[in-house]
């Protein structure tokens, strides 16, 4: 079964529409659901906007709000990442998991965030011929470019590492999203990435 949202705009006396709707065949009964309408009958009545009701949620859940989706990984920096072609490098893994990483963020799955950002870090250096983001930080770009990647290493690994590794305790506090902001310095790197392989 598929359900489907529209908008009511054209104000149709509902009697007269359900009467059209037979002779059209655009009622459906079904000993199971009742009577109503198929999809294609309501696209007479107004637009489509289940995407924008329910998203790709799960039945029962709640849609994440839209209008306060705050860009972790910019949708512009995405963009030029898709944009790159590479003989040597597919992204898709890394396109894939900043886009992940967006979502965990308004999703405020705070420990995803910083698990996902420590994966990238894990998965980009031999794009710079390194084996390792301690060389990639070392090793790449000017001065500016070296301090981010560094505080990006030093400032992600420790709250990687707090959230993978640390034992339960008597008392817990959870991480929030100033914790992980990380996205300057991720930003960065990404921006380096497309640089490089461009």
């Amino acid at each position: 079964m598929v359900i489907k949202i529209f908008t009511y705009e054209t104000k149709t006396d509902f009697a007269k529409l359900r009467q059209y709707g037979k002779s059209q065949g655009n009622w459906i009964i079904d000993p199971i659901m009742g009577s109503y309408f198929p999809a294609k009958a309501l696209q007479l009545l107004g637009k489509d906007i289940t995407q924008d009701i329910l998203g790709d949620v799960e039945f029962g859940e709640t849609a994440p709000d839209n209008k306060n989706k705050i860009e972790f990984i910019s949708e512009s920096r995405l963009k030029e990442l898709t944009k790159v072609q590479s003989k040597e490098f597919d992204l898709s893994r890394l396109i894939r998991l900043c886009e992940e990483i967006n979502d965990n963020f308004n999703r405020q799955n705070y420990f995803s965030v910083g698990a996902i950002g420590r994966t990238i870090l894990n998965h980009i250096p031999p794009i710079f011929g390194c084996n390792n983001f301690d060389q990639v930080a070392s090793n790449v770009g000017s001065k500016s470019m070296k301090a981010s990647l560094n505080h990006l290493n030093t400032s992600l690994n420790n709250i990687a590492d707090s959230f993978l590794h640390e034992q339960i305790r008597k008392r817990e506090t959870l991480p929030n999203g100033t914790q992980v902001d990380f996205r300057q310095d991720l930003d960065r790197l990404l921006e380096a990435i497309v640089g490089h392989l461009k």
